[in-house]
């Protein structure tokens, strides 16, 4: 077998040591025969090497356990093809059975296990049922809301006024359960829900111009302006050639201008207003004839691309006025905490539930 060729990039990855690297890379790049030779060389490290069974491989799904497993059953069997009598090959070869070659709940599974004397659960525990966890979590969910409609709690009352329907508590428990999914796939589930919360705390333009989504609002308005400007400068760059639509120059001159201005702006709602009014402004290109024909529909064609991202970021970003937003805001707070309070309950009640 003729040996790898490894890319630059694919050498970098097999080279580095002592340092944390994170590699992305597109499907049916080589990643797994990357991972599997990178493998292969801390195992066989002249001056350091680690047996197989002091690493962990992990992965997302028992099929890509076992897949790479295999991957490195045959690069150890290629190996000891060139040099059987290797001691190390062959202990790699009998270490391989017992490595830590699994997927990350396995893993974590393992290492419960391994040390349940230490924690705070029951020493016979197992792993709940899928169907059992929804039944479970279901019967959670209608306790904890039995109890909020006797306590009467002003908040909850709020969120189910706004969201949900006293007769039938199905809206309620959803948006509960799937306020849960978004927060279990953070670190830190209650202190990413007690952060969101603050999104509507908010008590001025200014507070609301400062929020970390306004903020990536801004970011996406200013990239689709940046584009914009991309496509003026060069239609204004094929009206100016020898034989480019002159006619055009003066009107693709002033919105290249407009645009520009609007590039170097900060504020969001500033860039609302120039963009209405650009988009609301925008001039007849000239029908004067006798120019390359192919360039001045290449320029209009250019033109109408950036107008329609014009209209674009207006119907995405500026459908609601800024003064309206923070109204919204401001009265959807108490049904939001009455939302969030009820799920740090329910995840409160739930791992009870399960303990």
């Amino acid at each position: 077998m003729s040996e790898i060729r490894w890319t630059d990039e694919q050498e970098t990855v097999l080279r580095l040591r002592d340092k944390s690297i994170l590699v992305s890379a597109a499907a049916g790049s080589g990643k797994t025969a990357v991972l599997v030779e990178r493998i292969l060389r801390h195992i066989m490290d002249e001056e350091h090497p680690v047996d197989l069974d002091r690493l962990l491989v992990v992965t997302f799904t028992r099929a890509a356990a076992a897949q790479m497993k295999e991957r490195i059953r045959e690069a150890l069997f290629a190996k000891l093809k060139v040099d059987p009598g290797n001691p190390r090959l062959q202990r790699q070869e009998m270490l391989l059975a017992t490595a830590n070659i699994t997927t990350i709940d396995s893993f974590c599974l393992q290492v419960v296990r391994e040390h349940v004397q230490e924690l705070p659960i029951d020493p016979g525990f197992r792993v709940v049922d899928e169907k059992e966890l929804e039944l479970l979590s279901r019967e959670v969910i209608e306790d904890l809301l039995e109890d909020c409609y006797e306590a009467q709690d002003p908040k909850f009352l709020a969120f189910i006024d706004a969201y949900a329907d006293m007769r039938n508590d199905d809206v309620a428990s959803d948006m509960i359960l799937k306020l849960v999914r978004a927060a279990n796939a953070q670190p830190w589930p209650e202190k990413w829900l007690l952060k969101s919360l603050k999104s509507f705390e908010i008590n001025s333009l200014e507070e609301l111009a400062q929020t970390d989504w306004m903020q990536a609002g801004l970011s996406q308005v200013k990239r689709g302006l940046s584009g914009m400007y991309s496509l003026a400068a060069l239609a204004k760059e094929i009206a100016e050639e020898a034989d480019g639509p002159e006619m055009y120059l003066p009107l693709l001159t002033e919105e290249c201008d407009a645009i520009e201005a609007m590039c170097q702006m900060d504020d969001y709602a500033q860039i609302g207003e120039a963009l209405a009014h650009f988009v609301s402004s925008l001039g007849r290109l000239s029908t004067k004839r006798g120019t390359n024909e192919e360039k001045k529909e290449e320029a209009k064609a250019l033109r109408n691309q950036y107008k329609d991202r014009a209209k674009e970021i207006l119907a995405r970003y500026y459908a609601q006025e800024l003064p309206d937003v923070l109204v919204d805001l401001q009265e959807m707070r108490a049904p939001m905490e009455g939302l969030i309070a009820l799920t740090l309950q329910y995840l409160e009640r739930f791992a009870e539930a399960k303990r």
